[in-house]
């Protein structure tokens, strides 16, 4: 008895304290007994439960389910079903149902076991929610991914990205070979990478691959270990690098060039002797190139570039005018170009051409200057040893013209020379026979001062001509050619050279006019002895056109033509064709020293039909720098 007791108490605690619900009833649904779960469940007491009928407890789209398993439940014995039920308070909870018959003194009861699976539900819910999450992310991450197995390393799966990018079959990826991945690496590096995502669960490294259009791609590929169903695999995220990579290519390229441009520049800077510098108003920062320390004999490592440093180093006589037109130059915003003298630590003088400009921002303000210092101190000396070998050759140019002029000079006054001799020894032939009259005389004394004044005149025109012009002047052209042909005229004729002037009297010039007079005189002069194997007619031939701004003075004779292969070589000082009569080579190129370095005009010279043509163009009016 103590036996059944103690049995029939384990079975009713059993019974009551079961974690699920126990729900007894008949076939017919009339509920007898139910456990204390139950009545926790569904929010009912005992009481409550033994007035309602099984199919009572199912919601309203469960109770079909519920009908369909009472009749396998009759025909089989047991069954399992999942319904949704309803509470008291109308709340509508999962569960799962276990039923089964079992005999109870003779009589068939139901023995239903009710769980909640709410939580279950929930749970499940939750999970197939992340799962979905994780998917999704695997899928539509931005780069490719796969799943390796760890062993094998097959191919388990594999998003879009990574199926297009290297053409994966995404229903049979096994079929992929992985060691495309890392063909590159030795079997060592293999076994590090294994081992290093095994060790530090994760690694990354660079691999190059062929993909599914046959284009090489650069792949930077991270692993990270994952428990894939189940399995160990690699979770291989791959970063496509190959615009990266090929930009970096191009960057190191542009890096290597701009060195090597960098290189040349500096050498570039050290044969032309031009440095550069830079100066931040905004931070007062003053950066010069190596090649500007040097121009100032000064130690890039020993000397501190600022604006007071550069300004010592300048001549103490260039200072002002340094410093001056640098602050001109900061108040117009404009450019500046000035050339001055430096002293340097050494000792040494120097020649410099400093060039600055000025860098703007949005507001018009000048943030930086920068600019150039070329030592032009070589070129500066072969600048005054030419301007001295120029100014030996116009002496010399001088004194052949002036041979020229004496001999013309000489000439004629051979004339009147011989006509003041002949009235004078007539007028003492007179006086010592007593034959001469007052009116006699007088009139030899007028043919004699005429004969004088005529001397006089052409002493006067040649002392003009050899006057050297200090100032421009406004001068006839016409004039001016007119004084240059009586200047000529005696040789000219005597040389049977016929010179005629085709000029408006009214053009007006500013110029140097004795500097013209004596170009026109020395083509002329090279004219004249072109046309010294000329037999029949010499002509020399002034032509004049004029321009709105200049004015074309065309000199031509009919002499020799000059040889095309010697055209470039005339006005190169010294050079000559006429060695053997006295020819100095320096009167075309003072020609064009003189037009062009003195007068802004040029020369140039053609070959026509019957003889040779210059053309002199100079200003109107001379602009002096």
């Amino acid at each position: 008895k103590n036996k059944i007791i103690e049995s029939y108490s384990l079975y009713k605690d059993l019974f009551e304290y079961s974690n699920d619900s126990i729900l007894i009833h008949d076939l017919k649904g009339e509920i007898f007994q139910v456990n204390r779960r139950a009545e926790e469940m569904f929010g009912r007491t005992k009481e409550e439960f033994m007035t309602l009928l099984i199919r009572d407890l199912p919601a309203i789209h469960g109770r079909e389910r519920c009908k369909e398993a009472t009749e396998r439940l009759k025909e089989k014995g047991f069954v399992r079903f999942e319904c949704n039920f309803l509470k008291k308070d109308k709340t509508i909870f999962p569960v799962e149902v276990s039923s089964s018959i079992i005999k109870v003194n003779g009589t068939s009861l139901v023995q239903a076991l009710v769980r909640d699976l709410s939580t279950e539900k929930k749970a499940l819910e939750k999970l197939k929610q992340t799962n979905e999450e994780y998917e999704s992310l695997f899928e539509n991450t931005a780069f490719g991914a796969l799943i390796i197995e760890e062993k094998s390393l097959e191919l388990l799966s594999c998003n879009q990205i990574a199926s297009n990018m290297l053409g994966i079959d995404k229903e049979n990826p096994r079929a992929w070979n992985t060691s495309v991945l890392h063909q590159h690496l030795s079997s060592c590096e293999l076994e590090h990478h294994i081992n290093e995502v095994a060790k530090e669960k994760s690694h990354t490294y660079n691999s190059s691959v062929i993909d599914k259009d046959g284009l090489r791609r650069e792949l930077l590929i991270s692993c990270r270990r994952v428990n894939f169903k189940g399995s160990l695999s690699h979770l291989s995220i791959l970063v496509d690098i190959t615009e990266k990579k090929q930009y970096q290519l191009e960057l190191e390229e542009k890096n290597r060039e701009l060195k090597k441009r960098k290189a040349n520049l500096i050498e570039a800077e050290k044969i032309a002797h031009v440095g550069n510098w830079e100066l931040d108003l905004i931070e007062d920062r003053l950066v010069w190139s190596d090649e500007v320390y040097r121009i100032f004999d000064l130690e890039v490592n020993e000397f501190e570039a600022n604006y007071e440093a550069f300004l010592s180093n300048i001549h103490p006589d260039d200072v002002e005018m340094v410093n001056q037109a640098y602050m001109t130059s900061l108040e117009t915003k404009q450019p500046y170009k000035v050339v001055h003298r430096l002293l340097t630590r050494n000792g040494n003088l120097k020649y410099v051409e400093e060039r600055c400009k000025h860098i703007l921002d949005e507001e018009q303000n000048i943030i930086r200057s920068i600019g150039t210092v070329q030592d032009i101190t070589e070129q500066k000396l072969k600048d005054q040893k030419l301007k001295e070998q120029e100014e030996m050759m116009l002496v010399q140019s001088r004194h052949a013209a002036m041979g020229e002029m004496i001999s013309m000079i000489a000439h004629q006054w051979r004339q009147p020379i011989s006509i003041i001799g002949m009235l004078s020894n007539t007028m003492l032939l007179g006086l010592k026979l007593e034959k001469n009259d007052s009116e006699s005389m007088k009139e030899d004394l007028i043919h004699i001062n005429e004969q004088v004044q005529y001397m006089s005149k052409t002493i006067e025109d040649f002392r003009n001509f050899f006057q050297k012009s200090n100032i421009a002047e406004e001068v006839n052209l016409h004039t001016l050619l007119t004084e240059t042909k009586n200047i000529l005229n005696a040789i000219l004729q005597r040389k049977e050279i016929e010179l005629s002037i085709d000029c408006p009297d009214s053009i007006i010039i500013d110029t140097y006019s004795r500097e013209l007079v004596q170009v026109i005189v020395n083509i002329i002069n090279n004219a004249k002895d072109a046309l010294e194997k000329r037999s029949d007619k010499k002509i020399i031939r002034i032509t004049v056109l004029e321009h709105k701004d200049s004015v074309e003075i065309a000199i031509y004779n009919n002499g020799l033509l000059i040889k095309e292969e010697l055209k470039h070589k005339i006005f190169e000082p010294y050079f000559t064709t006429k060695e053997n009569f006295g020819g100095t080579g320096l009167g075309l190129y003072m020609v064009k020293s003189i037009l062009t370095k003195h007068m802004s005009g040029k020369i140039e010279v053609e070959n026509r039909v019957d003889g040779v043509e210059f053309t002199l163009t100079v200003p109107k009016k001379l602009v002096l720098e």
